[in-house]
């Protein structure tokens, strides 16, 4: 890959990293309003298990897709895109300029860009 094509990948994976910002807000509202909801349940019909248990699973359910947006998303579009390491993985978009003045990977030393 050139610097060329390797700085056009890093622009793409930028601007793909919106629309998992934008879900984890959302789910974090999401959190919000199931608080909001379990709390006038509490008020109308008092403590009960089958409310925890609502509320307990919707809380699991929430944080497990948080975790998914913010973890493996961005993880897999990496892949996509061809912006991790061949041999060891890393990442290959990081601050660390050594990519794009070296054109090895700042971890395995392996060439990941084709020479000027």
């Amino acid at each position: 890959m050139t610097i060329e094509d390797f700085n056009a990948r890093r622009l793409a994976y930028r601007r793909s990293q919106v629309v998992p910002g934008l879900a984890f807000f959302g789910l974090f509202c999401a959190a919000g309003v199931v608080t909001v909801f379990a709390a006038k349940r509490m008020d109308r019909v008092g403590l009960d298990s089958v409310g925890v248990g609502v509320l307990a699973a919707s809380y699991t359910l929430i944080g497990l897709l948080m975790y998914y947006v913010l973890a493996w998303v961005p993880r897999r579009r990496l892949v996509q895109l061809g912006l991790t390491c061949p041999k060891c993985g890393a990442r290959l978009n990081g601050l660390n300029p050594s990519v794009t003045a070296s054109g090895r990977c700042g971890c395995c030393d392996t060439q990941v860009l084709e020479s000027r």
